[in-house]
C-alpha cells in the first residue's frame, strides 16, 4: 500500500511539473499575441485532467507509469510539437511520437484487459497474450 501511495506522489509531482510548464507556455503564447497556440496550450490542460476524470467518475484506475507516459506523450505532441514546432526544427519527431504511440495504445490494450479482468462486472477473462496474438493474427 505504502509503495502505491509513493507512486501516486511521483504521478502528483510530474503532472504539476509537466502543468506548470504548459502554464508557463499558455502565458507566454498570450503575451506574444498568439491565440492559436495559447487554446492548444488550454486544451493541453484539459486532456490532462482526462486520467483523474477517468478514475473519480468512472472509477478506472489508470497505472501510475501508464498515466505518467500519457501525460509525457500529450506534453510531447501538443507543447513540443506544436507549440514549439518540433515537428519543424527535428524532422523525426513526427517519427518519434508515433512509434511512441504505437507502444502507448499497446500499453493502454493490455492495461484496459488487466481492468476488465479485475471487474466483476464482466464475466470473461482474458489473456493479455493471447489478445496480442490474436490482434497480430488479425491484423
Amino acid at each position: 500500500m505504502k509503495a502505491n501511495s509513493g507512486l501516486k506522489k511521483n504521478r502528483t509531482k510530474i503532472q504539476m511539473v509537466l502543468t506548470a510548464l504548459v502554464i508557463l507556455s499558455v502565458v507566454r503564447q498570450f503575451f506574444l499575441g498568439n491565440y492559436h497556440n495559447m487554446f492548444l496550450g488550454i486544451l493541453t490542460l484539459i486532456l490532462f485532467m482526462v486520467p483523474q476524470f477517468l478514475d473519480r467518475k468512472l472509477n478506472v484506475t489508470i497505472p501510475p507509469g501508464l498515466e505518467t507516459v500519457i501525460l509525457i506523450f500529450i506534453f510531447s505532441a501538443e507543447i513540443l510539437g506544436e507549440i514549439n514546432a518540433f515537428y519543424v526544427k527535428i524532422p523525426i519527431w513526427d517519427t518519434i511520437l508515433h512509434t511512441t504511440n504505437g507502444f502507448l495504445m499497446a500499453a493502454i490494450g493490455f492495461a484496459l484487459i488487466d481492468l476488465f479482468n479485475r471487474s466483476d462486472r464482466f464475466s470473461i477473462k482474458m489473456s493479455p497474450y493471447f489478445v496480442a496474438f490474436l490482434h497480430s493474427v488479425f491484423q
